[in-house]
């Protein structure tokens, strides 16, 4: 072998090696990455008497139809004025 038939052949070959390390650095990556998703929180049973999600009152079933504004804000209803109004009927 020649001295210049050598140098292509380790030319060639550092190619390879650094074209299989940055494989391998990609691909834990990729793995790294998916290990860190969260996984979705398993539901659970609503105990009985406990409202049943957010904004369910204990007491009834909640109406899925929405309500007039007057019965919803009422004359005892303070406002706050600004970017958007804000009411607020006694501590809710």
């Amino acid at each position: 072998m020649r001295a210049a038939d050598t140098g292509v052949h380790e030319k060639e070959m550092s190619k390879s090696v650094l074209r299989t390390l940055s494989f391998g650095l990609l691909l834990a990556l990729c793995a790294v990455g998916a290990a860190a998703q969260d996984t979705p929180p398993t539901p659970t049973e609503t105990p009985a008497g406990a409202p049943a999600g957010p904004g369910a009152r204990p007491g009834g079933t909640p109406s899925t139809d929405p309500q007039p504004y007057e019965k919803v804000i009422t004359k005892d209803a303070k406002t706050r004025e600004g970017i958007f109004k804000v009411h607020k009927v006694k501590d809710k």
